[in-house]
């Protein structure tokens, strides 16, 4: 059959059978790419003789990751000394990572940007704690008025009860 003999209806279904529906993506893992992943990862018997993994944020605004020998901590990566000790450590794959700004001798230190956040009133670990305490509240307030509801219907349909007993000549 040609499409000039089909009616709207039916070329609008085949026209909906033929468009490739969307599917809903699972959260995925992201992965450096397989060389990336060559350059960056250090093995346990690098780690155990002081190599570390870096991701140097350049000024362009790009990333660079690569690995280094850490001696007394200190890491020479561009040929600039830079601080690496255990104070600005991150882990990534249980393997110590530094991010390192390009234009720093002082890498990322999570201790420090968690005392910024909070200086500044943006940390959400305490917002976490308040919000958690609402909601419990919430379901025993919830619960609480459930129970109270059944209290009043008892008590109506007793009074019910006694009124129209009372009338009828019950009592």
């Amino acid at each position: 059959m040609e499409n000039k003999d089909l009616s709207l209806n039916e070329k609008v279904d085949l026209l909906l059978k033929n468009v490739p529906t969307e599917k809903e993506e699972e959260n995925k893992t992201w992965k450096l790419p397989f060389l990336k992943r060559m350059k960056f990862n250090v093995s346990k018997k690098k780690i155990e003789n002081g190599f570390a993994q870096f991701i140097i944020v350049r000024s362009t605004r790009s990333m660079e990751f690569t690995r280094a020998k850490v001696k007394d901590g200190i890491a020479i990566i561009d040929g600039f000394p830079r601080v690496a000790t255990s104070d600005h450590v991150l882990l990534y794959n249980n393997k110590p990572t530094y991010i390192i700004p390009e234009w720093s001798l002082k890498p990322f230190s999570p201790e420090e940007n968690y005392a910024i956040t909070e200086k500044e009133k943006m940390n959400i670990a305490g917002r976490r704690a308040v919000l958690s305490v609402l909601e419990t509240e919430k379901i025993k307030n919830k619960k609480d008025l459930g129970g109270l509801v059944w209290v009043i219907i008892v008590i109506a349909v007793v009074g019910g009860l006694y009124y129209f007993g009372k009338q009828s000549g019950w009592f």
